[in-house]
C-alpha cells in the first residue's frame, strides 16, 4: 500500500514479501529498493509464507491486526517508483516499477495493490489490481483495503473487456417517489472485472467507479434513492452505488472500458420500436448481447412489486430479467388487443381474440385512475385531453398501448 487514505503522514504504508522460491529462506543480510532497510539479524521466512515491513509497525498492527517489521527510512512514492530485493552478494533478485498512471490501477488512494496471481509477471501493469479486502477500520470516511499478511483477493484487470451491459433502467419516477430512478449494469461474460478504470458518460456523468469489482453473472446497481430501492430487492446487495444527479428525459449513457473502448453506446427512444415507459415502468434489455440501439431488444419490465407502504414498482433490480423482445406493444402494431374507437371522445373498449383479466386507465403523470373487468365500456368524459395508457393484463403478463383522448 503506498497511499493510505490519511492526511499529513503516511503510517500505513507496507510491503508485503511473498517466498515462492520452493525452500525456507533467512532474509538477514538482505536490503530494500525503494526504502531503507536491511534485515540485519536472522529473519526466517518458510515458503509460501508472507512477510510485511513497514513505515509504521504500530500504526499497522493497530490497524490491520498484523505484525511488521519497520523499514529504517523513505516512504512510497505516490506517483510510482522502483521497489526491489538485492541478496546478500549484491544481487537483485526482485526488481518492478509501479506506477499511477498507464496500465496500473489509477484510484489506488485508500487501497493497496495486489499482485493477481501470484505465478504471473510482475512487471506487467495488467497482473496488478487494487485489493478487494476492506478494513474492519475507518480513517476519515474511508475503509482502506488490503490483505496484508494474507492471500490476495484481487483479480487482474481485463482491460479489453466488453461483456458488461447497462441491462435495465427506470427513468420514469414513480409517482410516489418523483426523486427515484436507478440504473442496473450486468456482467454477462465469463471472468471478473474491477471497474476502477471504467468510466460513463451521458445522462448520468462517473469518469470513475471506485474499487468495484464484478463477478460473472453478477449485476450492479446504482440509483438515486437507496430507501426507495431496497423494498423491490429479493436481497440487500454488497455495494450501491449512488448518483445525486438526475436522468432527464430518455436515457442515453457511453460506458467505456480501461482501453477506451466505448463498450456501450446508446440513446434510448432514438426510433418508434423503443417501448414508451410510464412512471414507475423500468425498462429491460431482454438479452444482454442483443444491440440496446435496436429498440425491438427493449421491453417494460412486467415483474410488479409492491412495498410495505403499497407502492407499486414495474422491475428486475438485480434479478434475471423477465421479458422478451416487443411484448409491450404501441398502437399501429398488430396485436391481440384493439382501443376501439380510437382517438377517444366519450368511451371506448378493448377488442381482443384472447382473454384477459382486467385493465387499468393510467393518467399522462403515471397515475392510475382506474381499473375494469374485461367486456365494459369505458367511459373518458370526465378526463381532460390528452395522452393516456391502457394496461392490460393476462396472466403475469401485461401490454401497454396508448391512448389520445380528444
Amino acid at each position: 500500500m503506498y497511499d493510505p487514505p490519511e492526511s499529513g503522514v503516511d503510517s500505513l504504508e507496507y510491503l508485503e514479501i511473498y517466498n515462492n522460491t520452493g525452500a525456507d529462506l533467512d532474509l538477514e543480510g538482505y536490503s530494500m529498493i525503494g526504502v531503507t532497510h536491511t534485515f540485519t539479524s536472522a529473519t526466517p521466512l518458510a515458503v509460501e509464507q508472507y512477510m510485511l515491513i513497514s513505515i509504521n509497525a504500530a500504526a499497522l498492527t493497530n490497524n490491520f491486526g498484523v505484525n511488521s517489521i519497520q523499514w529504517e527510512g523513505g516512504a512510497l512514492n505516490n506517483g510510482g517508483e522502483d521497489i526491489g530485493i538485492i541478496n546478500p552478494q549484491g544481487d537483485t533478485i526482485f526488481w518492478m516499477e509501479y506506477s499511477s498512471s498507464g496500465a496500473w490501477p489509477s484510484s489506488a488512494y485508500g487501497a493497496a495493490i495486489e499482485l493477481c496471481n501470484l505465478d504471473s509477471d510482475f512487471t506487467e501493469a495488467t497482473n496488478w489490481n487494487l485489493a478487494q479486502s476492506t478494513g474492519n477500520f475507518m480513517i476519515d470516511i474511508f475503509f482502506p483495503n488490503g490483505s496484508p499478511g494474507r492471500a490476495n483477493e484481487a483479480v487482474c484487470q481485463q482491460r479489453d473487456y466488453k461483456e458488461l451491459v447497462i441491462n435495465e433502467v427506470l427513468y420514469e419516477q414513480p409517482n410516489w417517489d418523483p426523486d427515484f430512478q436507478y440504473v442496473e449494469f450486468y456482467n454477462y461474460g465469463d471472468k471478473a472485472i474491477n471497474l476502477s478504470a471504467w468510466s460513463m458518460r451521458g445522462s448520468l456523468d462517473f469518469p470513475f467507479f471506485g474499487n468495484l469489482e464484478v463477478e460473472p453473472g453478477q449485476y450492479l446497481i446504482m440509483t438515486s434513492k437507496v430507501g426507495s430501492l431496497f423494498p423491490f430487492l429479493q436481497q440487500p446487495p454488497e455495494v450501491v452505488i449512488v448518483f445525486n444527479s438526475s436522468i432527464i428525459g430518455e436515457p442515453d449513457f457511453v460506458l467505456t472500458n480501461p482501453n477506451g473502448d466505448e463498450v456501450m453506446n446508446f440513446r434510448y427512444g432514438q426510433t418508434v420500436e423503443f417501448p414508451i415507459a410510464m412512471r414507475g415502468e423500468a425498462v429491460e434489455l431482454c438479452d444482454p448481447t442483443a444491440d440496446p440501439n435496436d429498440g425491438n431488444n427493449w421491453a417494460i419490465s412486467s415483474n410488479l412489486g409492491t412495498n410495505a407502504d403499497g407502492n407499486m414498482l414495474s422491475g428486475t433490480p438485480l434479478a434475471l430479467n423477465n421479458c422478451e423482445p416487443s411484448s409491450i406493444l404501441e398502437l399501429g402494431e398488430e396485436d391481440d388487443y384493439s382501443i376501439v374507437p380510437h382517438p377517444v371522445e366519450t368511451s371506448f373498449r378493448i377488442e381482443s381474440t384472447e382473454t384477459y383479466d382486467k385493465l387499468q386507465l393510467i393518467d399522462p403523470y403515471g397515475r392510475i385512475i382506474m381499473e375494469q373487468v374485461p367486456g365494459q365500456e369505458i367511459s373518458m368524459e370526465e378526463f381532460a385531453p390528452g395522452t393516456y395508457a391502457v394496461r392490460i393484463f393476462s396472466g403475469a403478463r401485461f401490454v401497454t398501448k396508448k391512448l389520445l383522448k380528444l
